[in-house]
């Protein structure tokens, strides 16, 4: 991610407390190789955010993601990646 790159996308995702460790592995394990691989463009042009305190009085944590650049929502639409068997295809 590039300092002068402005947000143009974001997303909230609301999370529960004892489901924080297993999302943050999935991300770290998962989403970033895949974007990295699937969609190189798209590696550096992203960041999650968590805040430094605890869940809220519901008991969720709400996990922010920032996506930079001139990316459409479509390009982040990894589902399709998730469903394909072999090789990833890459674009």
């Amino acid at each position: 991610m590039t300092a002068e790159a402005a947000v143009r996308h974001s997303a909230l995702s609301f999370v529960k407390r004892d489901r924080v460790q297993e999302v943050e592995a999935f991300v770290q394990d998962v989403l970033v190789p895949l974007v990295q691989r699937a969609r190189p463009r798209l590696a550096d042009h992203w960041q999650l955010l968590r805040p430094d305190g605890g869940p809220s009085d519901d008991g969720t944590v709400v996990f922010a993601t920032l996506f930079f650049g001139e990316s459409t929502l479509a390009e982040w639409d990894l589902e399709a990646l998730f469903s394909f068997s072999g090789e990833l295809p890459i674009s």
